[in-house]
């Protein structure tokens, strides 16, 4: 998984949201370095722990934040199509 594309997500749903980097930090009980890192893609590996708390302060699922935007119609429809 790309660190960026995580970061590309947390920084979406992020504004989506309206949060600050500091509001996340605090709703997440992280740290505003790991905010920051996650979202600027300094962080290359962050745990699953962290992405639950980051995932849960944004009301979101995890997969929201690794998925790879548009991928799952893809395979969706590519699927369907095979099938047919």
């Amino acid at each position: 998984m790309s660190n960026n594309k995580i970061a590309e997500n947390l920084k979406k749903l992020r504004a989506k949201k309206g949060l600050s980097l500091e509001k996340i930090a605090r709703l997440a009980d992280l740290s505003l370095n790991t905010i920051v890192k996650v979202e600027n893609g300094a962080n290359t590996n962050p745990t699953i722990e962290t992405l639950t708390k980051i995932a849960e302060a944004l009301e979101v699922g995890v997969d929201d934040l690794i998925k790879w935007g548009n991928c799952r119609k893809k395979f969706y429809k590519t699927t369907t199509i095979l099938w047919k």
